[in-house]
């Protein structure tokens, strides 16, 4: 749950309080104890607040042909009494690197909606997620990702052309 900072910290403050010890430096022992007690409550504060970001993912449409446009949208929404953390979602797509958003803080009972394009040139299925979400607390001591939508599928078909008829005999 720590992040490399968050272990870095605490190795630091490891480290003043055996120096604090070995110098005799009653300073350190305060410095160390600050620099653990940052690191625990950034982590509990990631604990506390990663159930606040509500995502639900729609694809639009979930059937077409090669070369039509596909929408898939995220619908966010805050169900507590305390503005969201801001959060990075990641969203697997077949056939690309990924999707990837920063969603700013979300205020308290409050939705919010955003979307993005999903290449449809080569038939076939594209499968899409699992889409995760990453809660960092503001020091970048802690953070905690979970999955927040389900594996879906869009079905790109054959593109269709349209062929005239041949002219009357």
């Amino acid at each position: 749950m720590p992040t490399r900072a968050g272990i870095a910290t605490a190795a630091f403050a490891i480290l003043f309080l055996v120096a604090g010890r070995v110098f005799g430096i009653f300073e350190l022992y305060i410095v160390a104890a600050a620099m653990l007690a940052l690191v625990a409550c950034a982590s509990a504060w990631v604990i506390l607040n990663w159930r606040s970001l509500r995502v639900r993912r729609t694809v639009n449409p979930a059937r077409l042909h090669a070369g039509s446009t596909s929408t898939v949208t995220l619908d966010l929404s805050n169900e507590r009494f305390v503005p969201t953390p801001v959060a990075r979602i990641t969203d697997e797509v077949e056939g690309t690197v990924r999707a990837d958003a920063h969603v700013p803080p979300i205020r308290r009972h409050a939705n919010t909606r955003a979307s993005y394009r999903v290449p449809t040139e080569t038939r076939g299925r594209v499968d899409i997620g699992p889409m995760k979400t990453r809660v960092t607390d503001p020091f970048g001591l802690a953070s905690s990702m979970r999955t927040s939508a389900p594996d879906t599928s869009l079905l790109v078909l054959p593109r269709a052309d349209v062929i005239a008829p041949p002219p009357q005999p």
